[in-house]
């Protein structure tokens, strides 16, 4: 079956103004003036690099490469020489950057898809005057700069629902083909879903089977030296199902699985809710029913879309 939408693979570098309201503020003629040089640099340096400007919409742009290899260039080239611009003496202007690749959506030229939005999330985490790639891009140029890569590890960027492995290039005339340090090989999924070793320092441990063991214990010995009626199994249930939720994204790949854990886990924390207060009356099921119906319906809302 074939389709009229235009798919390619590319490079995708999205450069933005970082504070262009301020600038504006401040000095609009002055900084107005200062953006239309940045952007007759960007589009001269995207030309000899043998890019495509796809879309200029703001006071930022979206290019695309042929090469990764030029765009990366292209990025560290264009933040060397709009380092001078200024919106007025000692306001500088500085660009983020942000690079991508994968496979895009052609629209009347314009990229459309969720590459073109991991390299704008990328360029909106960059700091001003820096570029951040993603490990893709680092992989098709790290042995093919005169450049460095600071590894920034996994991030999370914003509307997505997965991790991102996120390099910073080295601006500031670090060793030449200095590679970042790769990540340790995963281990085969059946070891590597521990969760303790998933969550980021430094508050892996109490994220961990071990400081939900510690504090299980403290409540529950709490209880039991105040003599009070039994109320430990309040809390320990609500720390389980968070946690529950918490590490269900980190060990199921798939938006299904994903989605399925963490309600999985609430669905059992009221189970047991409901079972630690039980007077006769099943009073989960109605919520739990709840939750099974609007993940179907979101299920085939997402198959329709």
């Amino acid at each position: 079956m074939t389709s009229d939408v235009e798919r390619k693979l590319t490079t995708i570098l999205i450069a933005d103004v970082a504070g262009s309201s301020r600038h504006l503020a401040a000095a609009e003629t002055a900084a107005t003036l200062a953006m239309r040089r940045g952007r007759e640099v960007l589009q001269g340096l995207i030309q000899r690099h043998r890019g495509r400007i796809a879309n200029t919409a703001g006071d930022g742009l979206v290019a695309d490469f042929p090469s990764v290899v030029e765009a990366v260039a292209c990025a560290a080239e264009a933040q060397r020489e709009l380092v001078g611009l200024e919106a007025a003496p000692g306001d500088p202007i500085r660009y983020r950057i942000g690079i991508h690749v994968g496979d895009v959506i052609v629209e009347r030229g314009d990229l459309l898809g969720e590459a073109v939005n991991l390299a704008a999330r990328l360029q909106a985490m960059a700091e001003p005057g820096g570029v951040l790639v993603s490990r893709p891009v680092y992989d098709h140029v790290a042995t093919k700069l005169q450049v460095g890569f600071e590894t920034l590890g996994l991030q999370h960027p914003p509307g997505f629902d997965h991790d991102v492995e996120v390099f910073r290039l080295d601006l500031g005339g670090g060793p030449a083909k200095r590679p970042a340090r790769r990540p340790q090989p995963a281990r085969p999924r059946a070891q590597s879903m521990e969760p303790e070793r998933l969550a980021p320092p430094p508050l892996s441990a109490w994220r961990g089977p071990r400081g939900l063991l510690f504090a299980s214990l403290a409540l529950a010995a709490t209880n039991v030296v105040t003599g009070d009626a039994p109320w430990a199994q309040f809390p320990i249930i609500i720390m389980l199902t968070v946690y529950g939720m918490w590490v269900a994204p980190r060990v199921v790949p798939s938006w299904v699985g994903r989605t399925f854990g963490r309600l999985g886990a609430l669905a059992l924390g009221l189970l047991a809710m409901n079972l630690a207060t039980w007077h006769g009356d099943f009073w989960a099921a109605w919520p739990i029913g709840l939750l099974a119906a609007a993940f179907a319906a979101t299920r085939l809302t997402r198959r329709r879309g």
